[in-house]
């Protein structure tokens, strides 16, 4: 409407002195006494481009005052005579020609003129040639109109393109077209739109409304008949002038969020093969703000920013596959670092502690746990745990069904959480003495059969920190970590079985020396002084003790004692109920008392004139069901010296022992009752000589 205002949305043009020109050439062609030249400015009111008028005259005035006949010019789209005031002699009324400038539906402005009755009257003759003048100004200034047009879809064209040498994606040449469609087409009110065809959504990439930029939305899918699905399967734009054109075209309202325009212009994007979406520009303050012109224009652009999209797309997906190569070639070569590094190590826990400082070194964290689990119980043991690049030292735990630690080892899940919030609802806990994180990712270590360990990566300082890279490289480091995880449990417990033979060689050598001496010995002393002196070569101690227990006196005397490498002598004493001895003597049980406190525990004390050992173990001696002493070890220099392996040996040793002296014993009885006959037998022969000679 004449005198409105609105958001400018089509390409301005220049009037400049061609309109001056054009002001002159009515002025003389009709002998007019005023002319003005009304053009369609850049907000879609009427702006006075030229005018000719009486000195004294205002322009505003006077376009005030026929504003109502501009109006009826512009929807009869034809020229009108008029002549007034009404009432009055001719030689004292004005005569006015109001002819609208038209090519097609495009409306640029108006022609007015008049003439004082005194100076002469327009008839039929001079209507029709302002008409005429009107239809050639306006041709002119479509032509004009054109080419500014097509200066800025070059200068547009020419944009993209520069976007596209400077190598943008995808989205920042949707942006770039953005930003120069509202500059060319002095715009607040625009949407570039993509196509999933075979999805067939669609999904708004860029827009502004009102000049304020609106947020990019999820994919929508594209509405079966509409206008947008007919343009989208056609590639033919369209003007939809009015509210009642957009509902006939099936497009009615406005999509949430934004309001519904009084006029839209929607022009497609065309790739090399396809529709790829549209462009569409919307006026919110008048109807019919579009025309052909601006829809060739836009259709124009639509097909080269097809072509650039294309492009982008096309380099992105490039450029994401170059470093997914490339992100793949650095997973392989951490993979092969590890693996290297694992096969040249057998022991667990170095296999434990390779892998941990490498993925601390590539994925940069100095959060990150393994755990291991035996695989029958619910206790984990945490090997190896950093936390703000600091190593911890965590107690074993006991997995409850549902939490986090149950999931990733019971339920074998590969487990990401990108908040706190995550966290909880996933049955993530903070231990004891750790930090809450931001997020975390957990993924199972997997054996042949099954579930060995975890690994644990956190985040303190951002969520959502790990994505599907980090998991991958998690996962193969997980599977190969298993494999050589098993790989050395089987090389362990081979060593373990290799060490236990040859253990169990040596023991049964050592037993077989020891059997072998005592054979050859049949004195009780001599015995006990050969197991002892073997003990003392086998076990590398100075420290050793065999004490012999007399039931009958219910008292312990030393058979062979050695301290610090010296033998020693200690004197007899009644062992106390609650005392190691009780215990070893009376109740034929092996005490090990690995500490001081441990022997405080146990009733081990230390003879009067002897020092106080730091560990000791001892065992009873026993012959035809009988305890007849014990054996004892003792370490002055650590805690915990004597373990599983040296209670069986001695056991074993203790058994030998307990035969031999009981031999010893039988022996030494058998020669004394033999003696015995030997010198009865002389005593009663010595008697009978004696009695022959009385």
């Amino acid at each position: 409407m004449p005198g409105s205002t609105r958001t400018s949305t089509r390409i301005t043009h220049d009037s400049g002195v061609a309109s001056e020109r054009l002001v002159e050439r009515v002025a003389s062609s009709l002998g007019a006494t005023r002319v003005l030249l009304l053009l369609v400015d850049d907000m879609g009111g009427l702006a006075i481009a030229a005018e000719k008028l009486p000195a004294g005259e205002s322009a505003p005035v006077l376009l005030a005052a026929i504003l109502p006949w501009l109006d009826e010019a512009g929807r009869t789209r034809r020229a009108r005579l008029r002549h007034g005031p009404a009432g009055v002699a001719r030689g004292e009324q004005r005569s006015c020609v109001v002819a609208p400038l038209v090519v097609g539906r495009e409306r640029f402005g108006h022609l007015y003129v008049d003439v004082e009755g005194a100076a002469g009257r327009f008839g039929a003759v001079e209507r029709d040639l302002l008409a005429a003048l009107a239809e050639q100004a306006a041709v002119a200034l479509a032509r004009s109109r054109e080419s500014e047009q097509h200066a800025a879809e070059l200068m547009l064209i020419d944009g993209i393109h520069q976007g596209i040498a400077a190598r943008l994606d995808f989205q920042a040449v949707v942006d770039l077209v953005g930003g120069k469609l509202g500059e060319v087409f002095g715009t607040g009110d625009l949407s570039i739109w993509w196509w999933d065809d075979r999805e067939h959504t669609i999904q708004r990439l860029y827009a502004i409304e009102h000049g304020r930029r609106l947020p990019v939305v999820p994919p929508a899918p594209v509405r079966p008949g509409s206008a947008r699905e007919t343009l989208l399967r056609t590639g033919v734009g369209g003007c939809f002038g009015s509210h009642a054109e957009q509902i006939a075209a099936g497009i009615g309202g406005a999509a949430p969020g934004t309001d519904w325009a009084l006029s839209l212009m929607a022009a497609p994007v065309r790739g090399t093969r396809r529709v790829l979406g549209h462009l569409t520009l919307e006026s919110h303050v008048r109807e019919h703000a579009f025309g052909d012109g601006d829809l060739r224009v836009l259709t124009t652009i639509g097909a080269t920013l097809g072509t650039a999209l294309e492009n982008a797309r096309l380099f992105d997906e490039t450029q994401r596959l170059l470093k997914e190569t490339e992100r793949r070639n650095a997973e392989l070569a951490v993979i092969g670092s590890i693996q290297e590094g694992m096969a040249s190590e057998l022991d667990f826990q170095s296999i434990i502690d390779l892998v941990g400082d490498k993925l601390r070194e590539v994925l940069g964290t100095g959060d990150i746990g393994i755990l291991w689990w035996n695989g029958v119980d619910d206790e984990v043991q945490s090997p190896y745990v950093y936390e703000h690049g600091v190593r911890l030292e965590q107690e074993p735990f006991t997995m409850t069904p549902g939490r986090a630690s149950w999931r990733i080892l019971r339920e074998r899940e590969v487990l990401v959480v990108r908040s706190p919030s995550e966290q909880a609802a996933m049955g993530f806990i903070t231990t004891p003495g750790t930090d809450q994180s931001r997020c975390a990712v957990g993924v199972p270590i997997l054996g042949s059969s099954s579930v060995l360990g975890g690994i644990i990566v956190e985040n303190h300082d951002r969520e959502d920190a790990f994505g599907p890279a980090e998991v991958r490289l998690l996962t193969t480091v997980a599977a190969t970590m298993g494999a050589a995880l098993e790989n050395a449990r089987l090389f362990d417990e081979t060593q373990r079985l290799l060490k236990e033979t040859e253990q169990r060689a040596s023991e049964l050598a050592l037993i077989n020396s020891i059997q072998r001496g005592m054979a050859a010995k049949l004195e009780f002393q001599a015995i006990v002084d050969l197991v002892g002196d073997k003990l003392r070569e086998v076990f590398r101690t100075g420290d050793a003790g065999i004490w012999l227990w007399d039931s009958a006196t219910q008292r312990v005397q030393g058979g062979y004692q050695f301290e610090h490498g010296a033998r020693i002598t200690t004197p007899t004493f009644h062992p106390l109920p609650g005392t190691a001895f009780h215990r070893v003597l009376l109740e034929r049980l092996p005490v090990v008392a690995g500490s001081r406190e441990e022997q405080a525990a146990v009733g081990y004390g230390h003879q009067l004139g002897t020092d106080q050992c730091r560990s000791a173990v001892a065992v009873p001696v026993i012959a035809s069901d009988k305890v007849i002493g014990t054996i004892l070890l003792e370490d002055h220099e650590r805690d915990h010296a004597f373990g599983k392996s040296d209670v069986e040996l001695l056991t074993t040793i203790a058994t030998s022992m307990g035969v031999a002296l009981e031999n010893a014993r039988l022996f030494a009885e058998t020669q004394r009752l033999l003696n015995e006959t030997e010198r009865r037998a002389k005593e009663s022969s010595a008697l009978s000589d004696v009695g022959r000679d009385l």
